[in-house]
């Protein structure tokens, strides 16, 4: 069972306010706060393929979460008509999602530090089986956490 106590709004899911033509209403983010730049990115580009691209019709996200300690995008899209260009924007956006889901690998996800010679960010389990791409500061934070949930 999870214990989450938050005193502030999510900034992950501020974004599905800011995207609304790319998620349906109830749509909820999976994942830490710490990826919500990442995931504005990811955002930004669709909509510049629905409002740049003729041949696009709609973008929706079906799903956005953490899995395995990496972001994971996963989107519908529908085109007016079918031709060489839809499917060259279909793998240009594929791509764009590749290396964004690459990049969440060295961005913690609780805090959005990004690993450098300096900051070590990893693929942890802080007290579970779940994994998580946290920075050394979050994870001893994560840990204290589990382990006085444990006590009580």
């Amino acid at each position: 069972m999870k214990h989450i106590t938050k005193t502030q709004p999510s900034k992950i899911q501020g974004i599905v306010k800011e995207f609304p033509t790319l998620f349906d209403q109830a749509f909820s983010i999976d994942c830490g706060d710490g990826w919500a730049e990442l995931v504005r990115l990811v955002c930004k580009y669709f909509q510049m393929n629905v409002d740049g691209k003729q041949e696009v019709k709609e973008i929706k996200f079906s799903q956005i979460k953490e899995k395995f300690g990496f972001l994971r995008v996963y989107f519908n899209i529908s085109f007016h008509k079918d031709t060489k260009d839809t499917q060259n924007t279909y793998e240009r956006m594929h791509m764009f999602i590749f290396a964004i889901e690459n990049i969440s690998g060295l961005v913690c996800e609780t805090c959005g530090i990004m690993k450098t010679a300096k900051k070590n960010v990893q693929i942890r389990t802080p007290g579970s089986f779940w994994k998580k791409t946290m920075c050394d500061k979050c994870f001893e934070k994560a840990e204290k956490a589990y382990k006085k949930r444990m006590k009580d």
